[in-house]
């Protein structure tokens, strides 16, 4: 039986393509090099699936007139009573100004609670019977403002209706 010469295969012209194509890693949809996982197989980081949505924030004003609400002092020769229906009233005049958004996340905030958020404690000090009026109010105001705005939307129909 002969004996077969050994052959090298890496020095074939297809094997050689296939070490520079190796040097040269394929890039991801957005040119980005994938890494080599275990198996050798390839991973690419497209990033997070899901993208973070900015929450509504309580803008700055509205949070420094809440606070200056909540820390006012009782005016001489009143009732702790009437000074906290005095602040119950302001703030529920706040509370009617505010767009839906911001009502929402004021409610969000309050709710949960957060110890080290000055609002959430100051808000907190109020006695549960009326903290539970101004949320509900605060609701309240916050639905009206959705529905005026979504009224509003369904007044004006959208040219692609014509």
């Amino acid at each position: 039986m002969p004996k077969l010469a050994s052959l090298d295969i890496d020095s074939t012209p297809m094997h050689a393509a296939d070490r520079a194509a190796r040097r040269e890693r394929p890039r991801g949809p957005r040119g980005e090099r994938g890494e080599r996982g275990e198996g050798g197989s390839q991973v690419w980081d497209h990033g997070p699936a899901i993208q973070p949505v900015a929450r509504p924030r309580v803008t700055e004003a509205t949070e420094a007139t809440m606070l200056a609400l909540l820390h006012r002092a009782k005016p001489a020769g009143q009732g702790y009573s009437e000074a906290a229906r005095r602040t119950e009233t302001a703030l529920c005049e706040v509370f009617r100004d505010l767009p839906a958004v911001e009502a929402y996340a004021l409610e969000q905030r309050l709710g949960m609670g957060a110890t080290g958020d000055v609002l959430v404690v100051a808000f907190g000090r109020l006695i549960p019977e009326r903290r539970t009026r101004l949320v509900d109010y605060l609701r309240a105001v916050r639905r009206q403002a959705a529905a005026l705005a979504g009224s509003a939307q369904e007044s004006f129909p959208s040219e692609k209706r014509r």
